[in-house]
């Protein structure tokens, strides 16, 4: 079973500085345990272009391009609809967002499975909506964009955080929606708001802004440095008191000269108008770079980047820095090679390190959880870092039979989207041990299938190892059986006693002639 970060609470009083520990070490414990090998079978039951970018946006297990027709592509986990395309199928090549083929002008990918773009007449919104950062007052989800309340024109930048959004308006004032339990929406409250607010005495004045998980930041017309929300790894770079700020606070030492931030998680990273660079908040993997692991509660000075670099993005607990010579920088936890200079040793890096084949040429960067993507000068996008749900966007999750990529990958924009894979069958089945349970797996177009899975029983998790894929490329539905092979059947039936039930989780995996991909994950209650 995977860790995943997006569980953790949205707000943690208890959380201490320096709380971000090495996660493979624990992931490795979880997978060492020994494991019963099942098989899945496949049973037929029924017949069965090269684009450019100017943004790209990184959220915790998806990414997002602005195309330059003003489109909106995204590509990763679709867990909740944050790829926007109607359905819940990863995809590892991106894929259009409804109703957003032009027209856009700005986007964004928030860590909780939500994503945002701004048009000329509005913003919209799409995805998990549990937390009301949709903004369309309700917390109800929507695979497809929906229009946020009140922000019908004139929005310039949309910032997304862990549960909760913002975004600056062209007159420079900045309103915010979603969670506030730690007031990072700003208005003066802790009441949450799923639609947007205005932030306290920022109505004008402002020219970008920036969100993490518990708090919030604005950059000023003045250059200064304003933040507010939670602040329990000195994430609002005022020194740490109070805990809580409802309204914009002053960042020490930062009132003038900045002209750009970026936030993610607990830290908060900004760029002087000299080039350099300065970082403030929770520091355990080194995503300050000032060459320690011990948090700041005030900004400090990234090693060796006082000069020469012009726009920075914060990841959850890495940051990288685009360079004057367009170059990128990175440096903090490196477990899943989100550095990307080719390695995942040491597991975090507390200085600045080059990325591998970017020494030039980029002119955008963007941070996800533990993965960043670039745009380069040829308007192409190159990711690297976390894979293992298709959020590099290179049409096949991971390199080398890792689920990261340490060095960065193309992504691959074609004009032919990846098929859609829509899963069903009866959510409650009788788990027969011969004849085991069935899945439906359907898809839009030709494709061929492969599926994975598991079962948990009595709390231990056995393997479900696919025995035959079905390679012919064929449209409709098909059923996919679940059993044990004969060998196993006798311990099974030992272990899994009539009347009991338990958990099966079958994950399958579509690909089309064009080598689009489509993922998506079932859920079966099996009783015997």
């Amino acid at each position: 079973m995977k860790e995943d970060l997006r569980e953790m609470p949205i707000v943690d009083a208890n959380l201490k500085a320096d709380a971000v520990t090495s996660r493979a070490p624990r992931l490795a414990l979880l997978l060492a345990g020994a494991i019963l090998a099942c098989s899945l079978t496949l049973v037929a039951s029924g017949a069965p272009s090269a684009l450019s970018a100017s943004q790209v946006a990184a959220g915790g297990l998806h990414s997002c391009a602005l195309m330059s027709g003003g489109g909106v592509k995204c590509w990763g986990s679709n867990r909740g609809g944050p790829l926007g395309n109607g359905s819940t199928s990863n995809s590892s090549r991106p894929v259009d967002v409804v109703g957003l083929t032009s027209g856009a002008r700005a986007i964004a990918a928030g860590h909780y499975d939500y994503s945002c773009a701004a048009t000329s007449a509005a913003v919209k919104c799409w995805g998990d909506n549990q937390h009301g950062v949709l903004g369309n007052g309700s917390r109800t989800s929507s695979l497809t964009p929906v229009d946020v309340v009140g922000l019908g024109s004139g929005v310039r930048a949309i910032a997304p955080g862990f549960g909760h959004a913002c975004a600056l308006t062209s007159s420079g004032g900045v309103k915010c929606w979603g969670e506030n339990g730690t007031s990072q929406l700003g208005n003066g409250t802790q009441t949450a708001s799923t639609s947007p607010v205005d932030v306290v005495g920022l109505s004008s004045g402002v020219r970008s802004i920036a969100a993490g998980a518990n708090h919030s930041c604005a950059l000023t017309s003045g250059g200064g440095v304003k933040c507010w929300g939670g602040n329990y790894n000195g994430e609002l770079g005022n020194g740490g008191s109070p805990l809580i700020s409802r309204s914009p606070v002053d960042v020490v030492g930062l009132t003038s000269g900045v002209v750009a931030i970026s936030s993610y998680f607990e830290h908060t990273c900004a760029v002087t108008s000299g080039g350099g660079v300065m970082c403030w908040g929770i520091n355990g993997a080194g995503q300050l770079g000032n060459g320690t692991r011990t948090a700041s509660k005030t900004p400090v000075g990234v090693v060796g980047l006082s000069t020469g670099v012009r726009a920075i993005a914060a990841g959850y607990s890495h940051t990288c820095a685009l360079t004057s010579s367009g170059g990128v920088k990175c440096w903090g936890d490196n477990h899943y090679g989100a550095l990307g200079n080719g390695s995942t040793t040491p597991l975090s890096v507390t200085t600045p390190v080059a990325v591998s084949g970017l020494a030039r040429g980029v002119v955008a960067i963007a941070a996800g959880q533990f993965h960043t993507c670039a745009v380069t000068s040829g308007d192409g996008v190159k990711c690297w870092g976390q894979d293992d749900n298709g959020q590099l966007g290179n049409g096949a999750p991971g390199c080398g039979g890792f689920n990261y990529c340490s060095t960065p990958v193309s992504v691959v924009f074609s004009a032919n989207a990846a098929p859609k894979l829509t899963l069903g069958g009866a959510s409650t089945q009788r788990l027969l041990v011969q004849k085991g349970i069935t899945v439906t797996a359907r898809c839009d177009k030709a494709c061929s299938l492969s599926a994975t899975g598991s079962v948990t029983i009595r709390g231990t998790r056995y393997v479900l190892a696919l025995t035959r894929a079905s390679a012919k490329l064929a449209a409709g539905t098909r059923t996919l059986r679940l059993h044990c092979p004969v060998a196993e059947q006798k311990r099974f039936r030992k272990l899994f006693k009539s009347g009991q039930q338990a958990r099966a989780v079958i994950t399958v995996r579509a690909k089309d002639k064009a080598g689009n991909t489509s993922t998506s994950k079932r859920t079966v209650v099996v009783q015997r």
